[in-house]
């Protein structure tokens, strides 16, 4: 059903109630299809999905802890001492029997990732008739979702958010005529023969209702060395205005009410407890049942997060004001409009502060699911997908929100200690490319030898040190950075070997999730650039951060010298690509989604790479052959965000304005959810890299130093983005353009001098501490 302009705003018949367009947020046409499409909210460690039903409505309640136990958990395999005779072959180049040692190490390893599931559904049936206007939505700046129709009783509503003050779901239901409606729990419904064998081994749930509360309790069958959650507890509690409330089997039955409140929690239930109804319910109780008081409180807590960044880019008022629905179709043909793109960047922070702020970071759903079988368990992947989700955590000036992930890794800490040890038989630590509960390594395939991809110590050392660095906590980098940051360059000085030019071979290495072309069976091979790539930026970060901290001189020699035994990046002299593996003989294959040799420049502009002008060529030419691959039908998207990220790094705008215009047209929901690959899949990964793709083209910062609009699509022809936070704890208030001139707004938290780059030309400029300036530059 499309809603004209002119139904948005019809009033009702009896007072000011109407259909409501959000400032900041989106309205879509219809209910949605499927539960990937559905509206989201969230607090970080609750979530609400809803299909948006007028009188069957169905929310399904998540928690982002909500990893369904397998039974049992193997020691990890033998692979250390098989690590000199794999070396070996890689090294005679026989790099197809890595593989045949690596399974031979692995039998009998039967391991597998927890998966993540959805909690439970709220069902609501709700009396009326034939609907005649209709919409839902999403308010971005309360985070609350909305439903609401029009039938020969009146105009009806029914919001819900999670709240971020108060730690619980809050569901109004209102409207002209009055509520009639029955409300009931229920466990969610397998959806095929594996779906349910999986269920019936490992859960049981049962639902009830007595008065006015509805109650969920689930039980796991299985608990293991890393996952000893005994299941979770669900508790409403229906609260009206007017009207009866009784009972009937399993259902809350309203009749004649003029208003309607569920107040919901969700809590896991760990090993040494015994259950939660009692605690939920007090803190149900406690709260009052002023719907507007409870939103503003929570509304002061997310928009504190949301409010800190927007985007402006002029978008057409006309296409602002469609549909989620009907700009998804218009972007689908055509022209992409910048009102998708204001959209989409809005709806992507939206996602990513929706399901970030529990004891863990996103996972591949955010922290919603209402399947039993999530792809890819549902697992933290941190060959990719994992710091694409966060990597606008920073720069999107939510610098609070990295705490999740921290709070992950410090405690898996042991477990990754022993990844490093008992797989690599190295010291420093191992960080799995996949996990969900568990922190031990688990892909031992021989196709995706993961656990010869050992880059994900390094990777998340850089998290903690990019943390620093726009934040500038020095407490920060000398309690918690630099440690992790030092043990992970541990790991490199057992790992690496010299070779006869005296370079570091890194052996076996593993590009995720490519291999060589031709003959090559097995993946595992010698010098992925990925590996190189992480290992030098950690050396560095490691030199810098002792510098600051006046520690560890010693040391600082020990990683100068391991740096300059790094491999070089290197030109394919066949193809002309910047090469995915820096050893003879292993030929390129661009014909793949993943882009990881080009992890130097996901963040940052390495001079090595952008002052040789043979390697910037070769970075386009293999962005380019990767574009070729993606005219396939099926991507992954977060591959298309690191080569966008590439491209503006180097300043190549035609490559980036591509990955957003693909971005933007082929991996959103009609909820504005995010897809994995075009129109399936559902996966908040762009959510997080698609905003950060859009503020790397406007502007890139490094302690000290900023380059403004490095790279701007031609149709951002003017536009301003506020409230960026900047390496070296500047924000950048605002930032406008058109064609004539560029207005920066600067406020630092101490004195600073910041070179200031537009167009190739550098200013210098000083601010005081907590001083706010204007800066404007001639284009």
């Amino acid at each position: 059903m499309i809603i004209s302009l002119q139904l948005m705003v019809t009033l009702s018949i009896m007072g000011q109630n109407k259909f409501f367009m959000p400032l900041r947020g989106f309205y879509s046409d219809h209910p949605a299809i499927n539960w990937e499409h559905s509206l989201l909210s969230g607090n970080g460690t609750m979530g609400i999905m809803v299909i948006g039903e007028p009188y069957d409505e169905t929310i399904t309640v998540d928690h982002n802890e909500l990893f369904l136990p397998n039974e049992q958990k193997c020691k990890l395999p033998d692979v250390a001492s098989q690590i000199p005779e794999m070396r070996k072959a890689a090294l005679e180049g026989n790099y197809n029997s890595i593989g045949k040692t690596l399974m031979d190490a692995r039998k009998g390893y039967v391991d597998q990732r927890d998966t993540y599931i959805g909690g439970f559904n709220l069902k609501i049936h709700q009396n009326g008739g034939k609907v005649v206007k209709y919409q839902r939505g999403v308010n971005y700046e309360t985070a609350e979702t909305f439903v609401e129709w029009q039938d020969a009783n009146g105009f009806f509503s029914r919001t819900a958010f999670v709240s971020r003050a108060d730690s619980m779901i809050i569901i109004r239901l209102t409207g002209q005529g009055k509520i009639n409606c029955s409300l009931a729990f229920e466990q969610l419904s397998p959806q095929n023969d594996k779906e349910r064998k999986m269920m019936n081994q490992s859960f049981r749930s049962q639902a009830a209702a007595t008065n006015s509360w509805l109650t969920f309790k689930a039980s796991f069958l299985h608990q293991n060395l890393y996952n000893t959650l005994k299941g979770y507890e669900g508790l409403g509690r229906i609260v009206t205005q007017g009207g009866f409330i009784r009972t009937s089997e399993d259902s809350v039955v309203i009749t004649d009410a003029d208003e309607v409140l569920i107040f919901m929690k969700i809590e896991p239930i760990r090993a040494n407890e015994v259950s939660k109804f009692e605690e939920m319910k007090q803190s149900l109780l406690r709260v009052g049942t002023n719907y507007a008081a409870l939103l503003d409180r929570h509304k002061k807590s997310h928009n504190a997060l949301f409010s800190k960044v927007s985007l402006n880019l002029n978008g057409n008022i006309a296409d602002r004001a469609l549909s989620s629905d009907s700009i998804i179709r218009k972007s689908d043909h055509g022209e992409l409009s910048n009102a998708m793109v204001e959209k989409l960047f809005d709806a992507a922070r939206y996602n990513i502060i929706c399901c970030t702020g529990g004891i863990n970071p996103p996972n591949l759903q955010g922290l919603w699911s209402a399947t039993w079988s999530a792809p890819w368990s549902g697992s933290f992947t941190t060959n990719g997908n994992l710091p694409t989700a966060i990597a606008f955590l920073l720069s999107g000036n939510t610098p609070e929100l990295m705490q999740s992930y921290f709070n992950y890794t410090n405690r898996s800490l042991p477990g990754y200690r022993e990844n490093a040890q008992k797989i690599l038989g190295c010291r420093g630590f191992h960080i799995p490319a996949q996990l969900t509960t568990s922190p031990l390594i688990t892909d031992f395939q021989w196709n995706y030898p993961h656990c010869f991809w050992t880059g994900g110590a390094g990777w998340a050392a850089w998290q903690y040190y990019d943390y620093y660095r726009y934040t500038g906590d020095l407490f920060f980098l000398k309690s918690t950075a630099y440690p992790i940051m030092k043990e992970a360059a541990l790991f490199y000085e057992d790992w690496l070997i010299e070779g006869k030019d005296g370079k570091y071979i890194f052996a076996p290495s593993f590009s995720p999730e490519n291999s060589p072309e031709k003959e090559f069976k097995t993946p595992s091979v010698i010098n992925a650039t990925m590996d190189i790539a992480i290992a030098r930026q950690l050396l560095r970060s490691c030199i810098a951060a002792a510098k600051i901290l006046n520690t560890d001189g010693l040391m600082v020699k020990k990683w100068h010298k391991m740096l300059s035994k790094l491999p070089n990046y290197q030109v394919d002299e066949s193809d002309g690509c910047f090469r995915e593996w820096l050893w003879p003989g292993l030929q390129e294959n661009n014909w793949h989604r993943h882009a990881s040799h080009l992890y130097p420049l996901y963040d940052e502009i390495p001079t090595e790479i952008v002052k040789n002008p043979k390697l910037v060529k070769a970075v386009q030419t293999s962005i380019d052959k990767r574009y070729e691959y993606r005219a396939q039908p099926k991507t992954m998207a977060f591959g298309l965000v690191q080569e966008g990220l590439a491209a503006a790094h180097i300043g190549s705008v035609r490559q980036a304005t591509f990955a957003i215009d693909q971005l933007s047209r082929n991996n959103w929901t009609n909820g504005f959810g995010s897809f994995h690959d075009p129109k399936h899949c559902f996966n908040m990964d762009i959510s997080g890299g698609y905003p950060y793709l859009i503020s790397q083209c406007l502007v890139y910062s490094e302690p000290g130093y900023i380059k403004l609009l490095p790279c701007l699509p031609e149709q951002w022809k003017c536009g301003s983005i506020k409230g960026l936070l900047l390496r070296g704890n500047v924000t950048l208030q605002n930032l406008e353009w058109n064609d004539k001139r560029v207005t920066i707004t600067l406020l630092s938290s101490k004195p600073i001098s910041e070179r200031i780059e537009l167009n190739g030309k550098v200013e210098t400029i000083k601010l005081k501490k907590h001083q706010q300036k204007v800066y404007t530059f001639k284009l």
